[in-house]
């Protein structure tokens, strides 16, 4: 299979697949994306396809007392297709919360399907619940977990030093523009960084990363590791003063999101 978002073919099996978990599990997928490596535009060329999806069920399975499953998870046999989907009351209770993975899904321009009216709304909701506060602690606890878990004990490696970098890199936006990161990493690079020679060094290595395996072992150069070491050391003591003022949040914006499309009407 090509490694290629873009190619005809791959999309056409993916939402294939994903029209058969449809019928399969008798849901209706509200939005499928791309997620992970390659919608932040930095995956190998043997990567897998990380599709993440929001589903709701017939209205009939909101009235139950037992608690069901509300996630639908399945591989392919390849392994190439991971698919894991959220049921819409859980995906709002994360909204609610800020979940970034979940930003992330509703932010990407690498969508497989869309209800369109059911995307426009619930991105205007995201970006009133979102706290930036919530997402700095999120993405540096990214960089530094990929620092203590494998940096220091591995030495920098191409992967792991892209996803702490990318923690970092978020955490500058969001202090900057108290709104979730963008999704794609260069243009994450480009909104937080001036320097052009740091610029075409991260570049540089996102080439090389798309031309490489997903396990490689290069050793990213020293210039980056103490660029990004230093975004590092300045955040750890700044973090507990990052304090913005938060939007006023209402959870009946999300129960009407949740009625509307639960109950069956106006769905597109």
């Amino acid at each position: 299979m090509t490694s290629v978002f873009s190619t005809l073919a791959v999309k056409r099996i993916i939402t294939e697949e994903l029209h058969r978990i449809e019928r399969e599990y008798e849901v209706t997928i509200l939005l499928a994306v791309e997620s992970g490596s390659r919608a932040w535009g930095f995956a190998s060329p043997d990567s897998d396809y990380d599709v993440r999806f929001i589903y709701v069920h017939k209205p009939q399975w909101y009235f139950s007392v037992g608690k069901q499953p509300d996630t639908i998870e399945y591989m392919s046999g390849d392994r190439l297709l991971d698919f894991s989907g959220w049921e819409l009351r859980k995906t709002l209770q994360l909204l609610a919360k800020t979940n970034p993975n979940l930003s992330d899904w509703l932010l990407t321009d690498m969508i497989y399907l869309a209800d369109e009216g059911f995307l426009k709304t619930i991105r205007e909701v995201q970006a009133n619940f979102y706290n930036p506060i919530h997402a700095m602690y999120h993405f540096f606890n990214i960089a530094k977990r990929h620092d203590e878990g494998y940096l220091r004990k591995n030495g920098c490696l191409l992967k792991k030093f892209l996803y702490f970098l990318r923690g970092l890199l978020a955490c500058e936006y969001i202090e900057q523009h108290q709104q979730h990161p963008p999704v794609d990493f260069r243009e994450l690079v480009d909104s937080t960084i001036s320097d052009g020679d740091l610029k075409d060094a991260i570049n540089s290595l996102l080439a090389l990363k798309t031309k490489s395996k997903e396990h490689d072992s290069a050793i990213v150069e020293r210039a980056l590791q103490d660029f990004a070491y230093d975004l590092y050391n300045e955040r750890e003591k700044k973090l507990a003063g990052f304090r913005p003022s938060l939007h006023v949040r209402q959870l009946s914006d999300l129960d009407a999101i949740l009625y509307r499309y639960a109950s069956g009407s106006n769905r597109s």
